[in-house]
């Protein structure tokens, strides 16, 4: 399910970080660690403007999705020393829940997207199959 929602695995890491007892700062370090991609990137110049002590307030509307954006600032929270583990939770089950529901809109999707090839490729071969021995008979009565 990571795959289909970065943020996923970034709540995940400072999750399992928080309840080994280490610091959401180590979380962070471990995911910015073993990631790569856009939302790596954008979690990497917030972590060094919040360790800088600079707005970031930038980076965060810069996200256009509001799991991001509410993750961002949990964190933000939680470097600063306040107790996010229940935040923490309770986001992970809204974009958990969010996943669920965009699996079941594509799964929906599906059946019609198939649709595309059989009418491209399969009717076209069926209706020649079928008007075939009538075109021909008709092309032996002339």
């Amino acid at each position: 399910m990571e795959s289909l929602n970065p943020c996923l695995k970034l709540i995940w890491q400072v999750k399992k970080s928080i309840e080994n007892g280490n610091s959401v700062n180590l979380g962070i370090k471990k995911y910015l660690e073993s990631e790569t991609g856009v939302w790596h990137e954008a979690v990497q110049c917030w972590f060094v403007g919040v360790k800088q002590g600079a707005d970031v307030d930038w980076v965060v509307s810069g996200q256009q999705s509001p799991y991001r954006r509410m993750l961002l600032k949990v964190l933000e929270r939680g470097l600063k020393g306040e107790a996010i583990l229940t935040k923490l939770a309770q986001l992970e089950e809204e974009v958990q829940e969010k996943v669920e529901m965009d699996l079941e809109e594509y799964a929906q999707r599906v059946p019609y997207m198939l649709l595309m090839p059989l009418a491209l490729f399969f009717f076209p071969a069926c209706l020649f199959l079928m008007l075939g021995p009538f075109v021909l008979q008709l092309m032996q009565s002339f």
